[in-house]
C-alpha cells in the first residue's frame, strides 16, 4: 500500500477532483450556448470578445473569460448581437427558439427582456455560476452508491427516487435552488408507474416504444453527462465502476450503445486518474483509448440481445431474422463508438480508416448533418442531444488538450481555458457536452490545474431567498468523501465517513405532466382525481347505473321511457344508486389516503 501522503497519493485525489468539478463547471458555462447552431454560437463568443472571426481563442482575453464568464450568461444584452442575424432557417432543432425570425423585416429579432415571452429567459433562471440537470444527477448518483453502500441493485432503485424527487423540485433544500433542466426521455421513463419500485423495467418498456412510435433509437446523453461523479466512489476499483456506469445508466436510459459509452468514459476517466506523471506518451495514450473502446465493445457484445428484443414489430433492419438484425445494430454502435473514441469519421460499417478528426467544426456539434447515409435506422450521429456525440466531444477534447500541453508548450490551465472556450463556440448541447469533456480534461490536469477564477465562480450565486446555494458545499462533501477513502491498491477500502444531513423526500411519478402521461393507469385514479374525486366519481357512476336500470327494464316491459311514473321511478333509484355508489367509494377513498401517508412517513 503506498504512503498517503506520498505524491503518488495526493496526484491520484487531484486528478479524482479535477473530475468533479470539472463537468461541473462546463456544465454551467455552457448553457449560455445551449442549443444554439454554430454560426449563432460563434458569433456570441465573438461579442464576448473569447474568439476572432475565425474562431481562434484570443488569448489577451483569457483572464476575462476565467474571473467574468459566469456573469455574462446573466446579462441579457450579450445576446442583442444575435438578432441581425440573417437566415430563416438558422435556428433548428429545438422548441424553444431564443429569437423571432420577422417575415416583414427579414431578420432575427431579439426579444425584449420584459416581454413575458421571452423564451430566452431561461438561460438567466440558475442561478450565478450553478449548473444544470447535468451535474444535479451526476451528483444524485454519487449519493444512490454511498447510501447504499455500493451495492448498485439497490442504488438503482434509490437514483430512481432520488431523481424523481428531483424532477418535482423535491430537493431544494439540498442544492439550496430549484432544479434545471429535464431530457424529454429521462421525463418520459420517470413518469412509468414502475418507475420508483422496478427503473429497468420501465427504462426498457419506455425505450422500446418510443422506437415504436417514433422509429428511431432513442439514445440521448442524460446518463453519460451524469457518468463521471462514479469515478469518485470507485476510484480504485475499475469493474465495480465499470458495473455501476452501465447499472445507473439503465434506469433512465436503456439502450445497449448507451451503457456501452458510459463504460468507455469511465474507464478513460480511470486510467487518466492512475496515471502517475504529468505528461502521457503517445504510446500510453493510446493504449488508454484502446482499454477504453474495448470495454464499450465488451458491454455492446454482453448487450446485443436487447436489440433483438426491441425490434419486434418494426422495420428497422427489414428482410433481416431479428437475430441479424441484433447483430447489424450491435456492428452499426460499435463502429460510432470506434468514432468518438478515436475522433474519427467512418463512411460505412466497412470502413476500417477512417478520417480523423482535425478541428471541432469537423464534429458538427451545433448543427448535425440532415442526412443519415449508413446510420439510418437510429439517430446517434444525427440529434444534438444524443449520447455518441458527447462522447465525441470529450474524447476530441483530450486529444486537443493534450495536444495544446505537449505541442503548443501551453500550460494545463490555459490549455483547459481554451477548449472550454472552443466547446461553447461550438453550440448544440453545449452544457452536456461540457460536462463530458470538463470530466475528460479536468481529470488529465487536475483540479490544482484549473483556473482559479473558475473554481471561485462555480456556485456563487444565491437563490430567490437570496441565500448562497449549495453547490460548492455539496462537491466538497463529495471531495471530503474521496480524501478519507482513497487508498492506492486494488481494491476500495473505505473508511468512515458520516455524510452530510439530508431531509427526507416523497416520491411521485407525476412530473407535473399527468396528462401527457402515456403511462397513465386509469386504476390509479386516485393520482389525478384526489380522494373527493374518488369519492364524487362513485355518485355519478352510481346515479347513472339506476337511470340506466330503469330505462333498460321499461323497454323490456314496453313501457314508455318518457312516462312521467318511469321519469319518476329514474329519478328515485338514481338517487338510490348515488348513495350507494358514494358510500362504496369512500372507504376506498380513505384507505388510499391512509396508506400514502403511511408510506410518505416511512419516507
Amino acid at each position: 500500500m503506498t504512503d498517503p501522503n506520498s505524491s503518488e497519493h495526493n496526484q491520484q485525489i487531484d486528478r479524482v477532483f479535477g473530475a468533479i468539478w470539472g463537468p461541473a463547471i462546463l456544465d454551467a458555462i455552457g448553457v449560455m450556448t445551449e442549443f444554439m447552431p454554430r454560426k449563432q454560437a460563434q458569433i456570441f463568443m465573438q461579442n464576448l470578445g473569447y474568439i476572432d472571426e475565425s474562431g481562434r481563442v484570443i488569448s489577451s482575453n483569457l483572464d476575462s473569460f476565467k474571473t467574468e464568464i459566469y456573469k455574462k450568461r446573466k446579462e441579457f444584452r450579450n445576446y442583442d448581437c444575435l438578432a441581425e442575424i440573417i437566415g430563416e432557417n438558422l435556428l433548428k432543432g429545438d422548441s424553444r427558439v431564443h429569437w423571432r425570425y420577422d417575415n416583414n423585416e427579414k431578420k432575427y429579432i431579439g426579444l425584449d427582456q420584459s416581454t413575458e415571452h421571452d423564451q430566452n429567459r431561461w438561460r438567466f433562471k440558475p442561478p450565478t455560476g450553478s449548473p444544470t440537470d447535468d451535474t444535479d444527477q451526476a451528483i444524485l448518483k454519487f449519493w444512490a452508491l454511498y447510501n447504499e453502500n455500493g451495492d448498485i441493485a439497490n442504488a438503482q432503485i434509490l437514483y430512481a427516487k432520488y431523481l424523481a424527487s428531483w424532477a418535482q423540485g423535491g430537493k431544494q433544500d439540498f442544492f439550496g435552488r430549484p432544479n434545471f433542466g429535464l431530457g424529454s426521455n429521462t421525463s418520459d421513463v420517470i413518469q412509468h408507474p414502475d418507475f420508483l419500485t422496478n427503473p429497468l423495467k420501465a427504462s426498457k418498456e419506455t425505450w422500446k416504444r418510443t422506437l415504436e412510435e417514433k422509429n428511431y433509437l432513442p439514445q440521448a446523453n442524460g446518463a453519460l453527462m451524469s457518468t463521471s461523479a462514479i469515478l469518485a466512489y470507485y476510484p480504485n476499483d475499475l469493474k465495480k465502476a465499470q458495473e455501476a456506469a452501465s447499472g445507473l445508466a439503465k434506469v433512465t436510459h436503456y439502450d445497449p450503445a448507451v451503457s456501452a459509452h458510459c463504460v468507455a468514459f469511465i474507464t478513460m476517466l480511470f486510467l487518466l486518474q492512475k496515471h502517475e506523471s504529468e505528461d502521457i506518451s503517445d504510446d500510453t495514450y493510446y493504449s488508454f483509448l484502446k482499454e477504453s473502446f474495448e470495454a464499450g465493445k465488451n458491454e455492446l457484445e454482453k448487450r446485443k440481445q436487447d436489440y433483438a428484443f426491441v425490434f419486434v414489430n418494426t422495420d428497422i433492419h427489414p428482410s433481416k431474422s431479428v437475430d441479424d438484425r441484433a447483430d447489424i445494430e450491435k456492428s452499426k454502435q460499435l463502429k460510432l463508438l470506434e468514432g468518438a473514441i478515436f475522433s474519427k469519421k467512418f463512411k460505412s460499417i466497412d470502413d476500417t480508416s477512417g478520417v480523423e478528426f482535425q478541428k471541432w467544426q469537423d464534429l458538427n456539434l451545433g448543427e448535425p448533418p440532415q442526412d443519415r447515409n449508413f446510420l439510418k435506422g437510429e439517430t446517434s450521429g444525427h440529434q444534438i442531444g444524443m449520447s455518441c456525440r458527447a462522447l465525441n466531444a470529450g474524447f476530441f477534447a483530450l486529444k486537443r488538450m493534450k495536444h495544446k500541453i505537449k505541442t503548443e508548450k501551453k500550460d494545463s490551465s490555459t490549455a483547459f481555458s481554451e477548449i472550454a472556450i472552443e466547446l461553447i463556440s461550438e453550440g448544440g448541447d453545449a452544457d452536456t457536452n461540457g460536462a463530458v469533456v470538463g470530466a475528460l480534461c479536468g481529470c488529465k490536469i487536475k483540479k490544482s490545474m484549473i483556473p482559479q477564477g473558475l473554481l471561485e465562480g462555480f456556485g456563487a450565486g444565491f437563490n430567490e431567498k437570496n441565500e448562497k446555494v449549495k453547490d460548492k458545499e455539496i462537491l466538497g462533501h463529495i471531495e471530503e468523501f474521496v480524501n478519507q477513502n482513497i487508498v492506492i491498491n486494488d481494491t476500495n477500502q473505505h473508511q468512515t465517513y458520516t455524510p452530510p444531513p439530508q431531509e427526507q423526500f416523497t416520491y411521485s411519478t407525476q412530473v407535473n405532466r399527468s396528462d401527457l402521461n402515456y403511462w397513465y393507469n386509469p386504476s390509479k385514479a386516485h393520482d389525478s382525481l384526489g380522494d373527493d374525486g374518488i369519492k364524487y366519481t362513485g355518485l355519478v357512476v352510481g346515479g347513472l347505473t339506476g337511470v340506466a336500470t330503469v330505462a333498460i327494464c321499461s323497454t323490456a316491459l314496453g313501457v314508455g321511457i318518457v312516462s312521467t311514473p318511469v321519469i319518476a321511478t329514474a329519478l328515485g333509484v338514481a338517487l338510490v344508486g348515488a348513495g350507494i355508489g358514494y358510500v362504496v367509494a369512500k372507504p376506498i377513498a380513505d384507505a388510499i389516503t391512509k396508506s400514502q401517508e403511511s408510506d410518505k412517513a416511512k419516507s
